[in-house]
């Protein structure tokens, strides 16, 4: 019980996960429900005390996410980091072109940090762009700021960011603490955009 609190972000996704996608004749709530009743169960129990639920659905973007070359994924982050965008409607072609400016400014600088970028499909009020980093923990994320000032610059960050603001209508940035030990993500292909 003591990690209720931790569980109902998790919980909160239960309805989205209702829609039914045949895999060998199941869907994917039935076999995910079967597999974790204890979770079920407290999402029954739980589950007048969720306040609200945003559906959304992302597609990954790898034309604007940063991957250096020789990666290895952080195997348990501890400390996450996302931006959303959300761009001002008929400005989605302008907001690509600066996307693909900041992925070559990363690599140009063989920023040993990725990043990744995703486009929302549906549940947002108009077009929005997230992107989204893991990190070791917040000292990883610290390291990373002090890469990209170093090997970018401060006035190069600047002329980016600037060229945000007459496409961007509102940034969030949201910082989040994951905990593998209370996670269950079953594998599944990458779902990619088409840009």
């Amino acid at each position: 019980m003591k990690h209720l609190f931790n569980l109902l972000p998790l919980l909160s996704l239960l309805p989205v996960s209702l829609s039914v996608r045949a895999q060998d004749g199941e869907s994917l709530y039935i076999e995910w429900a079967g597999a974790n009743p204890e979770l079920g169960e407290l999402y029954e129990k739980r589950k007048h005390t969720v306040t609200s639920v945003e559906k959304k659905r992302w597609r990954h973007s790898p034309k604007f996410s940063h991957v250096p070359e020789n990666y290895t994924e952080v195997a348990n982050p501890s400390y996450a980091r996302v931006y959303q965008g959300h761009v001002k409607f008929g400005h989605e072609k302008a907001v690509k072109e600066l996307m693909k400016e900041f992925k070559d400014a990363w690599a140009t600088a063989e920023i040993s940090y990725p990043f990744n970028t995703y486009w929302n499909v549906y549940g947002e009020e108009g077009p929005r762009v997230v992107y989204r980093s893991v990190y070791k923990d917040v000292e990883d994320w610290a390291a990373e700021q002090k890469e990209v000032k170093e090997k970018i610059g401060e006035a190069k960050l600047n002329d980016l960011m600037t060229g945000w603001n007459e496409h961007i209508r509102e940034w969030k940035s949201i910082e989040s603490f994951p905990q593998p030990d209370l996670t269950h993500i079953k594998t599944q292909p990458l779902v990619t955009a088409n840009d």
